[in-house]
């Protein structure tokens, strides 16, 4: 028989139930080069028999007399035969690719020890990832190894025997195996789950009295741990933190064990918590918090009349401060060669008048509006019938660098653009400064503005997508629009379609498109009247002005269009409503991730728009998976 290339070891003791499914996950792995060696430490419910039930040559058994976990996975180490050596837990389940995708990691990057994330299932149905704090790469001298999980681990079988697990050790003994094995042995995080952990009431892991005598033990070990505010010190007390919630909310024990440890390492939240539960204030304590929580979440009017002094006082603090600064005014003074004294003393005014009372977008806008009106009214004299659909419909879109330079997630949302329109009545492309002009055919004073720096690439942009589908029609939808499922057949079928929400007139005030159209998902046919006007209108623009009003041009030129010529109106108001709760995933890209808050949100909604220019988190500060990374790991599964 071929020595086996992976050797996992798998402890357990009076799991008889639960072992099989553990066995079975890592025997059902892609990587089918392996032994699986099950030691048994003195289990008396028949978990013998239970094994024998699978017949698979590649699984070997071994007694143990009760010694504990520890010293189960060193005999399993001294007994394995392969190269690698992994571990698994009886109560966990190992996701299929995991030893494929780590020993292609192991291979890579020539590391010695490479970990993932472990997905623990929470009792409210989301998901907590650990660790949370490390990116992935090479582990450094200053990171913290706390959340590895054992079940996580695949290495070369030599640093295991050199440095084998600690038998005294009754919790984070694979947290202080690493301590001593990363001294000698290069170890290498994998930001990706690939393990499932749901805690049964009988884990190591749920007793926080084990956790007290673990802490004891490593500061005994490893004194230079807890030297001064080091980060395993202060992650040490966030797990006492979460054990100190546990004995609150459930009453264990360990309750004196725990407040002493507290105090030894000066963490008073975790003592705070402990006194609580003692005088029976805990429970009352979380209750009010909560709905404090609640409160501010729903912006109610009791939060708002609590809250009003300290929003006065920052709003206070904002305008002091815009107005020292008074960069914003200054620029529409950069603008007086280019719209004129007039119309550049209206919008310093405007703008004055939005830092000292935040009322002032309507005027603002109107100026715009009025100005617009005049330069613009030449465009919509002569529009152009519209054209033959071409066939298949094109679907574009453009990152400028190109989608391997694109940040994570405009990589997601063009992924999942390529994957809804992968059918043969679509043509998907994702334009690049390369490949644009095969396509639009930009006018040239356009296209000096921007070579001289005079217009920006977000200007450009839209310039680029209202050429294209003035030409060839088709649907628009910017590389920050993710897609949860395919669009209706009807609405790509129709004359236009973008992306419309409810209209409620006090909008009209502070928004341009005011829920009637929105510039990142449009869909007309060629020589569309709208893409007629703005293209022509683009041309004009540029050629005259070297200099734009705000970001929002395109949205201030449709509206132009809307009001200028009545088909464009009655084309835009014929667009039925549809996603509606287009931002919803956005806002809560960093929550944590439940599964009916998710479902609720697509339910509805097949376009989510993102944005790049913000932040995208992992895991909450509590470890909780976040609506963003399961999002990422949906993705990767599909590839």
């Amino acid at each position: 028989m071929n020595e086996p290339l992976i050797s996992v070891v798998i402890p357990t003791r009076n799991r008889a139930a639960q072992v099989k499914r553990a066995v079975l996950s890592a025997l059902n792995q892609t990587e089918e080069n392996l032994e699986v060696i099950v030691v048994d430490d003195g289990s008396a419910d028949g978990t013998h028999a239970a094994l024998k039930e699978i017949q698979d040559a590649r699984l070997r058994y071994a007694w143990q007399e009760r010694a504990g976990a520890c010293a189960a996975r060193n005999k399993g180490i001294s007994l394995a035969r392969g190269k690698y050596v992994a571990f698994q837990d009886s109560d966990d389940l190992w996701r299929r690719d995991k030893l494929a995708v780590q020993l292609q990691c192991l291979r890579e990057t020539g590391a010695d020890v490479v970990f993932c994330q472990l997905a623990r299932l929470e009792a409210d149905g989301s998901t907590s990832l650990f660790p949370a704090h490390l990116h992935e790469g090479f582990v450094r001298a200053e990171d913290s190894l706390l959340g590895a999980g054992t079940q996580t681990l695949l290495g070369v079988k030599e640093a295991f025997l050199a440095f084998p697990f600690d038998p005294d050790m009754p919790r984070l003994q694979e947290f202080e195996m690493l301590c001593r094995l990363r001294r000698q042995y290069s170890v290498y995080f994998q930001n990706q789950p690939l393990v499932d952990y749901a805690p049964g009431g009988d884990s190591i892991s749920a007793n926080p009295e084990k956790l007290i005598c673990a802490i004891r033990l490593l500061r005994e070990k490893h004194p230079e741990l807890f030297s001064g505010p080091t980060i395993e010190k202060t992650a040490l007390s966030g797990r006492l933190r979460l054990d100190a919630r546990d004995i609150c909310l459930f009453g264990k024990s360990g309750w004196r064990g725990c407040l002493a440890l507290a105090a030894e390492l000066d963490d008073a939240e975790a003592k705070f918590q402990l006194l609580l539960a003692k005088a029976g204030l805990y429970s009352p304590y979380i209750r009010l918090r909560e709905a404090a929580k609640q409160q501010k979440e729903n912006n109610t009017i009791p939060w708002r009349i609590a809250a009003f002094p300290v929003r006065a006082a920052r709003k206070i603090r904002q305008t002091l401060n815009a107005l020292r600064n008074a960069e914003q005014i200054r620029c529409y003074h950069r603008k007086k060669n280019v719209f004129g004294p007039r119309l550049v003393r209206q919008w310093a005014f405007t703008e004055a008048t939005d830092i000292l009372t935040g009322f002032h977008t309507h005027f603002y806008h109107k100026a715009i509006r009025r100005f617009l009106d005049e330069e613009l009214k030449e465009a919509a004299r002569a529009l152009p019938e519209p054209k033959r659909e071409e066939v298949p419909l094109p679907v574009w879109t453009l990152w400028w660098d190109g989608e391997e330079n694109a940040p994570p997630c405009v990589k997601l949302a063009i992924h999942s653009q390529r994957k809804h329109f992968a059918r043969p009545e679509y043509v998907y492309r994702v334009l690049t400064k390369e490949t644009y002009a095969q396509y639009a055919k930009i006018d040239p004073a356009a296209l000096a503005r921007f070579e001289q720096g005079e217009m920006s690439l977000t200007h450009l942009s839209d310039v680029i997508r209202c050429t294209l589908l003035c030409r060839h029609g088709g649907l628009w939808l910017d590389a920050t629009v993710y897609m949860s499922g395919p669009l209706d057949r009807a609405s790509l079928a129709a004359d236009f379609y973008t992306v419309r929400k409810t209209t409620y007139p006090q909008n009209r005030r502070a928004l341009i498109p005011a829920g009637r159209w929105a510039c990142y998902a449009l869909r007309c046919r060629p020589g569309d009247p709208l893409m007629a006007f703005l293209t022509a209108a683009y041309a004009i623009y540029w050629r005259k002005f070297a200099d734009v009003p705000d970001y929002y041009l395109l949205d201030e030129m449709i509206d132009a269009a809307y009001r200028l010529i009545p088909k464009v109106k009655q084309m835009i108001d014929s667009v039925p409503v549809n996603n509606e709760r287009i931002f919803d995933l956005y806002a809560m890209r960093n929550d944590a991730y439940l599964p009916e808050k998710v479902e609720l949100v697509m339910r509805g909604n097949r376009l989510h728009k993102l944005s790049y220019k913000d932040k995208y988190l992992d895991c909450r500060p509590d470890g909780r998976m976040t609506v963003w990374k399961w999002l990422w790991e949906e993705a990767r599964r599909e590839v």
